[in-house]
Order: C-alpha cells, then structure tokens, then sequence
C-alpha cells in the first residue's frame, strides 16, 4: 500500500484482543467466556494452552471451534513458531519454549480459523540473507494455509529490535509477512522510534500493549514480568499507538500484561481489569 492510499485516512477501530499470556494458565474455555464477558472481540493462543487444552482438558480442536462460535469471539494470533531460523537452545527458560514444531502450529492455526502465525527464535544469530530465505520458507508455507505470519522481536531473542525485524519481512517481500509490534520490546530494546517512523505500518499484522517503568528490573528475562496496564507506566503507550495509526496501521491491538494476584480472583475479574485499561490508553490514542 503505497503512502497516499487514502485508506491511511480510515479510522482505527481495533478489534481488541485478550492475550493468551494476560491469562497464562486458565482454561480454554474459561479465557473464551471471560474476553466474552469483558467486551473484547478476540483471543490470541499460545502452543502450550492448546497443549494444555487438547492434552489435558480434553477439548478436540473441533470443540475450540464451537467454543469460539459460542461466545462470538475471533482467533486472531497463535503463538509462536520458533524453529523458522534453527533449533532453540537446550538450556533456554522453560517459558520460552515454542512447544511445537513450525508445521505444527500452521495446522493448528488453520484449524481454528486463526489469521495470524506468531514467528520469533531465540537462538545463535545468523546473517540476513539466511533469515530472509528461513522467512521466505515459512511466510509461504503459511500462505498455502490462507494464514499471515508476524514476526516479533523480543528484546532478548535472535530478531531483537524493530529495525532488524523490518528488514527481514521488508527484504522477504512476502503479502503475508509483516511483524509484530509489542510496546514492552520495542522500549526495551536499542532503537526507538525513529526505527518504528522506518517501517511501512500496513506490514504490522499485530499490536500488543503493555507499560513498564523507564529502567529495567533486573535482567531482561524477570525485567519482562514487570509489566503493567497500558497507560501506567513510563513506555508513552497511547504516543506509541498514535504514531502507527499514522503510519497506517490497522491491525487488532491486544493486551498482554500478566498479574497473578488479578487472575487469582478471577478469569473475568482480570479481564474486565485489562480491558477497561485497554479502552481507556486506545480511547486516548485514536479520539
């Protein structure tokens, strides 16, 4: 889409999304009927909830479907392919495990009537024209499933920043490939915004928000537990919507801030929790 599409003009309206991460741990069908509860439009799903839903819970894939339809709630993301640019470490933190293998999750997200695959690799760094062939593979792959493909850039992983991410998805050219946008890697990592002003705003396929203070906790693997409700702390989150909304950006947003002592009273007190501060940094950014 070129600069003066006059689509860039349309109103942002996103459909909001309950991530998975904001509800680690609950059931399937308690995260479907608390977004439900909440006013949110979407969920994303992490390989290990459908693990935990498939394996444990019992559920057919088949029955996520009706679950969905039941409650009128959209699958937007599964999250996250992990294998796309080479193995991941064997002593990496169990949380960041990618659970299943690429072609595992493109069936899954097909499945389900997802849109989107989640792409991210924490691993040994490997130069850019390999990494655009492995995104090339992968985006094309997931387009013989009618499936787009975000690339995220965890501010401790291989892709590590919004400019490298760019040029990958810019230099693999692929329709269906864009990134991932979350606002707690992007502060966290060594650019700022003037990398985020570089990219081309219809390629990002998925928002996800959260706050955190200035300074980081600790090192990088707690410091990303410290996250907090879009508009909380120091990250400028309603600044950081606005300049994608003028760069174009459609994409449904998200929330995925995780509070245990929140979702310990309930799945949908902390979703009613995270959606009100969710309309609130949006009903400031997009008004």
């Amino acid at each position: 889409m070129s600069n003066g599409d006059p689509r860039r003009a349309e109103p942002w309206r996103p459909e909001l999304v309950l991530c998975n991460v904001a509800v680690a741990g609950v059931p399937f069908i308690e995260h479907v009927a608390a977004a439900q509860a909440a006013g949110f439009d979407a969920i994303s799903l992490l390989g290990r909830a459908h693990r935990r839903a498939t394996q444990r819970d019992g559920l057919s894939e088949h029955d996520m479907i009706t679950i969905l339809d039941d409650y009128g709630i959209v699958l937007t993301d599964v999250e996250a392919v992990g294998d796309w640019l080479g193995p991941a470490p064997a002593d990496q933190p169990k949380f960041l495990d990618h659970v299943y293998p690429a072609k595992t999750y493109l069936d899954i997200a097909a499945a389900l009537g997802a849109r989107t695959v989640v792409a991210v690799h924490f691993g040994a760094p490997a130069p850019i024209d390999l990494a655009v062939t492995r995104f090339i593979d992968l985006c094309d792959a997931a387009a013989g499933c009618d499936l787009d493909v975000a690339l995220e850039f965890p501010s401790f992983a291989t892709i590590s920043d919004v400019s490298a991410a760019w040029d990958i998805v810019r230099l693999a050219d692929r329709p269906n490939g864009g990134l991932l946008i979350d606002t707690w890697h992007h502060r966290r990592s060594l650019v700022g915004d003037d990398a985020l002003r570089a990219i081309d705003g219809t390629k990002v396929f998925s928002v996800q928000l959260s706050d955190g203070p200035s300074d980081p906790v600790g090192p990088a693997l707690s410091d990303v537990t410290h996250r907090s409700m879009p508009g909380a702390g120091a990250f400028g989150v309603a600044d950081l919507v606005r300049l994608l909304d003028g760069l174009g950006t459609r994409a449904p947003i998200g929330i995925e801030v995780f509070d245990q002592a929140l979702l310990e009273r309930s799945a949908q007190r902390a979703a009613q929790e995270l959606g009100d501060a969710l309309r609130e940094v949006l009903s400031e950014a997009l008004l």
